[in-house]
């Protein structure tokens, strides 16, 4: 183990040594304000000779191993927005996933790595609503609950399934397959950690699985189609 931590070490710096014309590259597009830091960075690490140096691999300070999330350590929320005519009316809502699992394998090369995740499509509860006219009550709640069962989840699985894994400064990128409603569409998002933690989230069209936004008082309030998936937890 010491031997391979000394390894990944002497690589890490080789790299960064062989990488240092990185400001050099960047000067022109940074001084002339062309492209803004992160664009150059990403351009010149996938087009010029930066791809592939090993100082670009994420700077996750998570072992390898095999992790497991759950409601015991971790937390799946969904959180969704409000538009439309009516929409001072509703509430953008935050919901969380009460049976839920996820196995996420790391390894010292991130493409080795792999995530996989299934959640319980009727254990979704309604913990509050921002804005509106007046608070969600309880009953408010199990009424959105009842509508998520029926008609936007429909009591299908909901499992994703990663398909490659990769490294990147700000973290590790994601990419599989989510089955949702009875529909599997790619999705990707971006996982990061301090050796403690972790965390990571991901926007999704609910359109894209055949999922219609819920809407009321005749199409006056919507919910938006997009919502914002978000998992953290403790290692």
């Amino acid at each position: 183990m010491q031997q391979r931590v000394q390894y990944a070490r002497s690589a890490y710096w080789e790299g960064a040594r062989e990488c240092m014309s990185l400001r050099i590259a960047l000067s022109p597009a940074l001084s002339t304000g062309s492209m803004d830091r992160q664009t150059a960075i990403g351009a010149w690490r996938a087009d010029g000779p930066a791809a592939g140096c090993p100082h670009t691999i994420a700077r996750m300070a998570i072992q390898a191993g095999s992790y497991k999330l759950g409601p015991d350590n971790a937390t799946l929320r969904v959180k969704t927005g409000r538009h439309g005519a009516a929409a001072k009316a509703g509430h953008d809502l935050v919901i969380e996933v009460k049976s839920w699992e996820a196995t996420f394998d790391v390894a010292d090369d991130p493409a080795a790595g792999s995530v996989s995740l299934t959640a319980d499509a009727t254990s979704l509860h309604v913990l509050e609503g921002v804005g509106g006219l007046q608070a969600l009550g309880d009953d408010d709640k199990a009424d959105i609950r009842k509508t998520i069962d029926k008609d936007v989840l429909k009591k299908k699985a909901i499992e994703f399934t990663s398909t490659s894994v990769s490294g990147g400064d700000a973290g590790l990128t994601v990419k599989g397959d989510l089955q949702m409603g009875g529909k599997s569409k790619p999705v990707d998002f971006v996982v990061t950690g301090d050796g403690s933690s972790i965390k990571g989230s991901a926007t999704l069209n609910q359109s894209d699985w055949g999922i219609k936004p819920y809407s009321a008082l005749f199409g006056a309030l919507k919910v938006n189609d997009d919502v914002t998936v978000e998992v953290e937890g403790t290692l």
